[in-house]
């Protein structure tokens, strides 16, 4: 059973405000106390079939450039108002809405966030084989809005991801040691600054 389930009303998708809240407090304890940082990671975050709905819908990376340099090889990224898939946009659009806002200040205990509605760095990644993502920190502050970034959420697509793939999702502590190895793909990564 997913921990937010997301609700089809009339064609769209939506979260249940208090929902979300609820189950964003059950889990605060545990991010808080996360080591390296507050940090969750959520199996089952969201419907299996509808994450399978998405990958199907997943547009194509034919054609299109990719990042080719030290840090991100073979990585693609497409923002959503690039993205033909009205499901994609949806569930994309209720991931920067109040209700999801809730689950998020529900976890962190942050209040006062607000959603990026440029998408900046966000909306869908693929990383083919042989591809990879460096080590880094995202950026801190908004570039167009001039906020402070305070959280990512990463929904991991892959179903029954080989062991030998690698690829795994490393968090590292200041002194830049791996504290803690997740193996891909986990379901959620959901970390504070």
């Amino acid at each position: 059973m997913p921990l937010l389930n997301v609700r089809d009303v009339q064609g769209y998708l939506h979260f249940d405000p208090e929902e979300c809240r609820a189950a964003g407090e059950a889990l605060a304890a545990d991010y808080a106390a996360a080591d390296p940082f507050p940090h969750a990671v959520i199996d089952d975050f969201l419907d299996a079939d509808l994450l399978r709905r998405i990958v199907a819908q997943f547009p194509s990376t034919e054609g299109r450039d990719y990042f080719n340099r030290a840090q991100e090889r073979l990585k693609y990224q497409f923002h959503p108002k690039s993205i033909e898939s009205a499901l994609i946009r949806n569930l994309l659009a209720e991931l920067n809405s109040d209700a999801f806002l809730r689950f998020i200040e529900g976890i962190s205990g942050i209040k006062g966030l607000i959603p990026d509605p440029y998408y900046s760095g966000a909306g869908l990644h693929e990383i083919h084989a042989g591809g990879h993502l460096s080590v880094h920190a995202d950026f801190n502050i908004h570039g167009r809005m001039k906020v402070e970034r305070r959280l990512n959420l990463l929904i991991y697509l892959n179903d029954d991801w080989p062991e030998e793939y690698g690829g795994h999702l490393e968090l590292w502590d200041r002194g830049m040691n791996v504290a803690r190895r997740l193996r891909s793909p986990v379901g959620v990564n959901f970390d504070g600054r």
